[in-house]
């Protein structure tokens, strides 16, 4: 599979990370955060709330998702990059 595009967070806008790089719902995913900022990633279908769990991605830093998520969502108070890829 060819390397998909990176996704480019601009600040404080949160992002569907299945609906931005096409991989299809469900499907497991490696988030590599290309940036220089962190990003905050929920496991959630629906947009997350101020009160949801999240997981930091510092720069640098790889993280999977959980075999069938319900879905993912990335945001980043400075913005930054993330590549992400099917596993």
């Amino acid at each position: 599979m060819a390397q998909l595009e990176p996704i480019k967070l601009k600040a404080n806008e949160l992002v569907n990370i299945y609906a931005e790089s096409g991989i299809d719902v469900g499907t497991k995913i490696e988030v590599h955060n290309n940036g220089i900022n962190i990003a905050r990633l929920y496991d959630s279908l629906d947009a997350p709330v101020a009160s949801s769990g999240y997981d930091n991605i510092t720069p640098n830093e790889y993280l999977t998702s959980v075999d069938e998520p319900d879905g993912a969502w990335a945001i980043s108070d400075r913005g930054t990059i993330l590549q992400v890829r099917e596993v």
